[in-house]
């Protein structure tokens, strides 16, 4: 086991696979609310992919074997991004790819966004390349779902979301997850603006995948055609879980998307044949 600390104060649990895949650059891979980093591995994403890259799982904020913090300042998606690139320093890594689903996400629309305003902590080229998986760069604090999540999870429905996902806890009854930190990681994804305003500016590849099922595929694209050179990817008849879930469906266009980076590099904003 790993762990990393937040500045924040939250205690970040992480797996590294697939130490001996060819390619020096590691790949980021941050699941869903809900969900813990061991999902990538049961869903099948780590069969898939742990050849090419040298995969690390993370665990969310209040999600796996990561810390469940009182406050909302460790959930808030500015905050994860930040826990990510720390990550990456005290593992020695100055260029990464990262794969996000859902509000791992919103996670790397963070991260991308940040190169292309400039960032100012040192990380000004990181990202080298995105995938982003069932996600919009949308401000999310009107989206009528998220109440609706709020009350569920405080209506003890937590279980059986779980249970249909597949996720079932070691103890009888119990819930891989603790309610209330799932609470607190809705109300501070509220709190995020968005990132709209810098897709134009986005340098890196980027692979964006959306189920056509999923209430959000709409602004998903939208979000997809503002980005320069962007792999746009719809999955007729998928849902927004199914988008992880069903990896048969997309698997082979994100390993041919790796591929496609693998042969480029991005240098001075733009990218070039090698």
């Amino acid at each position: 086991m790993a762990f990393f600390e937040s500045d924040d104060g939250c205690r970040y649990h992480f797996e590294v696979v697939g130490e001996e895949a060819d390619s020096g650059f590691p790949m980021f891979m941050l699941h869903g609310i809900i969900q813990s980093g061991a999902e990538w591995r049961r869903a099948g994403w780590v069969d898939a992919l742990s050849g090419l890259r040298r995969l690390i799982l993370v665990d969310l904020p209040g999600h796996g074997a990561s810390d469940r913090p009182g406050d909302h300042a460790p959930y808030r998606v500015e905050s994860i991004a930040n826990a990510v690139l720390g990550i990456s320093d005290v593992m020695g890594i100055e260029r990464f790819d990262y794969m996000g689903f859902s509000l791992g996400g919103r996670v790397g629309y963070e991260l991308a966004a940040r190169q292309a305003q400039g960032d100012k902590e040192g990380h000004a080229r990181a990202l080298r390349a995105l995938v982003i998986t069932a996600q919009h760069a949308r401000a999310p604090r009107d989206e009528p779902r998220l109440p609706r999540l709020i009350e569920l999870f405080r209506s003890g429905k937590l279980r059986a979301m779980e249970r249909g996902m597949g996720m079932r806890s070691e103890q009888a009854g119990a819930t891989v997850n603790d309610p209330e930190a799932m609470v607190l990681a809705i109300e501070a994804l509220r709190d995020w603006g968005g990132v709209e305003e810098a897709l134009g500016g986005l340098f890196q590849p980027v692979m964006v995948i959306s189920g056509e099922e999923d209430p959000a595929f709409r602004k998903a694209g939208d979000s997809a055609a503002a980005i320069p050179g962007v792999r746009w990817m719809a999955l007729p008849g998928v849902d927004h879980n199914g988008t992880f879930y069903q990896v048969e469906a997309s698997a082979a266009a994100v390993i041919d998307f790796l591929a496609f980076v693998d042969g480029n590099r991005v240098d001075g904003g733009e990218t070039v044949s090698a």
